[in-house]
């Protein structure tokens, strides 16, 4: 170990402060023996700052705590490829470096690994509440650089740091806006993550009930917003089952040319959704959709698929037909699993038997769920092997994938094509904006069913009571058909109730902005931006002459800022004596006596006449009468200078060269 000098108390702190601004944002997903460290490690540098007495641990030391940390990470499923995935071993090695805060270097390297985690943040999060969060972040390591090179009051360091960020504020703005969009799709470089998977088990959604971060935002451009009972919010089409679990299909075939629609009177909405990054290739539209989004693809089951998955917030228009069906053929949703409880087909035999149409099939389906003792849990215990069985005969009490998928079961066993859809129901409204934010406990599956030749959406929970003592989760919520949930009834329960209307306007008011900051600000992308230029006059550029003109202008800006400072630190020199002077020196340089830093007047007059034996008299004269004017109480008037000037220019401005030297001797 080794003792070093202390920063000062003021300094860490402030630096410390700022690296916990930092990683708070990722706190979450931090396993809580890191977060412990994290805590130690902060604790134990500002106490070391305070008593003035620091020891650094050796480097054999600290490469074993990084290794046990990356150790610890990868053994716990905490460590990953990819930016987000690292972010846990990036935060540890962050604050391991409080342990080699020694020199100046290590102090600045740890403010700009800060800096690169604000970026971590945004790459992940980029609404408004972020990115004001991002804003303060940086401000508070600006404040520990700035702090680290000036000896201030606190005022005076926040003061300076404020202005720093304000004069960058247009430089940022002009490079946002003029910055080419490149249309790119980076992987795994957000959390991202979406809730689904290409497969599902009946309590798989169960667990995204439990949650309230938002999907997705939907606003309706043409304020035609439908009723609660038509917004189903299609997604995933499983068809493919072994009677326990379901699965998308390997091979989703889509339209070549977009289908047209069966009846032009069925009202056709238009949504303009912000989607939550996720890994998946399905996106959301309601059910269903007619025309996708750019870069995606309309499978012939109507859902939305796209060649990559986004891994970042993905802004869509999409529109859909409501009451529109998907006719598609669909060979899989007819097979039934071999390994099946017999009573299963006994049970949808006997509907089968007693129906004299199939629709007769799928309403004594949906009776035998309302009338049989059957709730609506979060909370239905473990199933045993054979799920589907015990669901329907034992238990009688699931979430709607429980539902869905039992009932789509029982179809295909009666004889009618069917499959489970997974997505979203409902939404929570925004009445101040008109938009809706699904969340996570929106997440439902439903089942569809093929009659006459088309598919036919059944909600097998519709009519299904809640089990006694659970809450009703927010896709079954104000069963009326005229409104969905207010976004403002989800409140803190600690919210007194004094405060509850000013928090339902307030929450109101910050979703409308969090929706315009996404689709003003970081919804601009390349088509907008075009429509800003040509409103310049520029009406055809290329993205690569856009790039080089905003480096170029960048360049440019920077060269500039470097002048002014410059000049800014170059002394005025006003005194007409040191003007003289400082020409004379030039023009001794230029016969080859350069002055050094040290040298005075009478060192470098006497070093130059030695020199230049030719001009001597003339040198040590010039030298002597500076050192008269300059340390004496003579006046240096015009004439003294015109005549000190004058006699200046009796001086060669350039050495004379070998042959010139040698005729004179000669």
């Amino acid at each position: 170990m080794s003792l070093v000098a202390a920063h000062g108390f003021s300094r860490v702190l402030t630096l410390v402060l700022a690296m916990v601004m930092a990683t708070l944002p990722f706190i979450g997903s931090l396993p809580p023996w890191l977060t412990l460290g994290i805590v130690i490690l902060a604790a134990w540098r500002v106490m070391a700052e305070y008593r003035g007495f620091v020891i650094i641990p050796p480097i054999s030391f600290r490469l074993l705590l990084a290794l046990i940390v990356a150790g610890l990470l990868l053994l716990t499923n905490e460590l990953g490829f990819g930016l987000a995935a690292a972010t846990p071993l990036f935060v540890g090695f962050l604050w391991i470096k409080l342990l080699e805060l020694k020199a100046r270097r290590d102090y600045l390297l740890a403010c700009f690994l800060s800096y690169f985690l604000v970026a971590v943040m945004l790459f992940d999060h980029s609404s408004l509440t972020y990115s004001i969060y991002a804003i303060a972040t940086i401000t508070a390591i600006t404040t520990a650089l700035v702090g680290y090179h000036m000896d201030a009051r606190a005022r005076q360091v926040v003061g300076l740091s404020a202005r720093l960020m304000l004069k960058g504020l247009p430089l940022a703005i002009i490079i946002f806006m003029l910055f080419p969009r490149l249309q790119m799709n980076f992987p795994n470089l957000g959390n991202a993550t979406s809730g689904f998977t290409d497969e599902l088990a009946p309590g798989d959604i169960a667990r995204l009930a439990l949650s309230e971060e938002p999907v997705m935002r939907v606003e309706f451009p043409n304020h035609d917003m439908p009723s609660t009972d038509l917004l189903y919010w299609r997604g995933l089409v499983l068809n493919h089952t072994d009677g326990e679990r379901w699965k998308v299909s390997r091979e989703t075939l889509v339209y070549q040319d977009l289908p047209n629609a069966t009846d032009e009177n069925l009202p056709a909405i238009v949504q303009d959704i912000t989607l939550e990054p996720m890994n998946q290739r399905w996106l959301f539209a309601l059910d269903v959709a007619e025309l996708p989004p750019d870069r995606t693809r309309l499978a012939l089951n109507r859902a939305l698929v796209r060649r990559q998955p986004p891994t970042q917030t993905l802004r869509y228009r999409v529109t859909s037909r409501l009451g529109e069906k998907a006719d598609d053929v669909d060979d899989a949703s007819s097979r039934i699993p071999e390994q099946l409880d017999p009573r299963v087909r006994q049970l949808a035999q006997s509907w089968r038997d007693q129906a004299t149409q199939k629709n007769d099939i799928i309403t004594q389906g949906l009776k035998y769920f309302q009338a049989n003792g059957f709730s609506y849990s979060l909370n239905p215990g473990t199933m045993a092997d054979d799920s589907v069985a015990d669901f329907l005969f034992n238990k009688r009490a699931g979430f709607c994938s429980h539902y869905a998928t039992s009932f789509s079961l029982l179809m295909r066993c009666a004889g009618l094509p069917a499959r489970v859809i997974v997505g979203f129901r409902r939404g929570d409204l925004n009445q101040v904006g008109g938009f809706l934010m699904v969340r996570h406990d929106h997440a439902h599956a439903w089942s569809e069913v093929f009659i006459n030749g088309f598919w036919q959406r059944v909600d097998p929970t519709i009519g299904v009571p809640l089990a006694p003592g659970e809450t009703s989760p927010a896709a079954l919520r104000n069963e009326n058909n005229s409104a969905t949930l207010s976004s403002s009834e989800r409140k803190p329960w600690w919210m007194p109730e004094l405060l509850d209307q000013p928090y339902r306007a307030a929450a109101q008011y910050w979703q409308l902005a969090e929706a315009r900051w996404e689709s003003s600000v970081m919804g601009l992308d390349g088509a907008t931006q075009s429509s800003w230029l040509e409103k310049i006059g520029i009406t055809r550029f290329a993205p690569s002459f856009l790039f080089i003109s905003v480096i170029t202008a960048i360049g440019i800006v920077i060269t500039v800022f470097l002048w002014w400072r410059q000049r800014e630190r170059a002394p005025i020199k006003t005194d007409p004596l040191v003007i003289w002077y400082d020409s004379f020196c030039a023009r001794l340089s230029h016969l080859g006596i350069t002055r050094e830093a040290w040298e005075g007047p009478l060192d470098f007059t006497g070093r130059a006449a030695r020199a230049l034996p030719t001009h001597a008299p003339l040198i040590t004269q010039l030298g002597q009468e500076y050192i008269a004017l300059r340390y004496g109480s003579t006046p240096v008037t015009r004439a003294v200078r015109a005549r000190l000037f004058a006699a200046l220019r009796q001086l060669p401005k350039r050495a004379p060269t070998p042959a010139f030297v040698a005729a004179t001797q000669s």
